[in-house]
């Protein structure tokens, strides 16, 4: 910097500050003799902001109402507007209007100089404020929807621990910590409790954080696809859009690959289920990444058809669940029943 000050000589040095201290000084004379059109300037600005912030105001309000939470850059934002167009801004355009109503501003023999600096120099200030303001008020999205708070009344309702169930209980949830089991096979007759028994599993894994993800869907005897997708893709927090079977499958697989352990339910499957078709990844332990993290997705089944798991689903571990003892039944009478 030195040698460009000594190369350019004495009078460069000279004609840059001068020019420096010519344009501070136009400057400051500025706020005097141009005062009124800063505070026009800001007028415009303050409405302008007042507009973009109903178009931002009210996005929010219906994103509230549908349980959205609003992005706090958001929030700051309105805030922020809300602080300058009705207390800093205002502030200075009251002054403007008190003084023009002194009658001071209007004399030429005597105008108020060092109010009109004062006023200028707020108000031009003010206005480079808020265009930054408007600046950053542009958002394609103002809200997002919160992660589902789940709680044991969503997946267990009439769950009875009885001494006979416990021990399958215990069953399901020591084969789901085998690293070596992917697909379980749950089966019994009708009404025998698998359902009940199955989603608290479905509890206790993400209770104890066995799994990082659990998804519950029901089959049924005539199953669909479409509705089993959407109630996985629900669980894990994924939304469909106007897909096909064949794309939700893939969103689903995308999404399943994403978390290290998941554990999907499939309840009450009749025939063979196409478990690639609805978008869960292949059996298997899959090795992934640098750090050698293990991406495990475990799938559960149960039917009423033990043939069914064994011969179509190839499922090598199945848990029978037998009706409940003569204890076990009589105490669940006397509870429904009473005295």
């Amino acid at each position: 910097m030195a040698q460009e000050l000594a190369l350019a000589g004495p009078s460069k040095v000279v004609e840059d500050a001068t020019s420096d201290i010519y344009g501070l000084l136009k400057q400051q004379i500025s706020y005097v003799f141009k005062y009124q059109n800063y505070i026009n300037d800001l007028k415009k600005q303050v409405q302008e902001l007042r507009n973009k912030r109903q178009m931002v105001q009210k996005p929010v309000e219906s994103a509230e109402r549908q349980g959205e939470e609003i992005y706090e850059l958001v929030t700051t934002w309105l805030n922020d507007v809300h602080e300058f167009t009705e207390e800093v801004a205002k502030s200075i355009i009251e002054d403007e209007d008190k003084a023009n109503k002194g009658g001071c501003f209007k004399l030429a023999s005597c105008p108020d100089l060092i109010q009109r600096y004062r006023l200028g120099k707020k108000a031009m200030k003010a206005t480079i404020n808020g265009a930054d303001l408007l600046g950053k008020g542009n958002f394609s999205h103002v809200s997002y929807r919160p992660a589902l708070q789940r709680t044991e009344s969503m997946y267990v309702r009439g769950y009875e621990a009885f001494d006979s169930r416990m021990q399958v209980l215990q069953e399901i949830m020591d084969t789901l910590k085998d690293a070596n089991v992917n697909m379980i096979g749950v089966y019994g007759m009708g009404g025998v409790g698998k359902t009940t028994l199955v989603r608290k599993v479905a509890w206790l894994a993400r209770e104890n954080k066995l799994f990082d993800e659990v998804a519950v869907a029901e089959v049924t005897q005539t199953p669909d696809y479409k509705k089993v997708q959407e109630k996985i893709a629900f669980d894990l927090g994924l939304e469909f859009g106007q897909e096909g079977e064949y794309q939700r499958g893939g969103l689903l697989r995308n999404r399943i690959k994403k978390e290290k352990n998941v554990l999907v339910i499939f309840d009450d499957i009749w025939t063979k289920v196409d478990l690639d078709a609805i978008g869960i990844p292949s059996r298997g332990a899959d090795k992934q990444g640098k750090d050698d993290k293990v991406r495990r997705c475990v799938v559960l089944l149960t039917s009423r058809n033990l043939d069914v798991l064994k011969k179509d689903m190839k499922i090598l571990k199945n848990i029978p669940v037998h009706p409940l003892s003569d204890g076990d039944s009589w105490n669940l009478f006397g509870k429904i029943v009473g005295d």
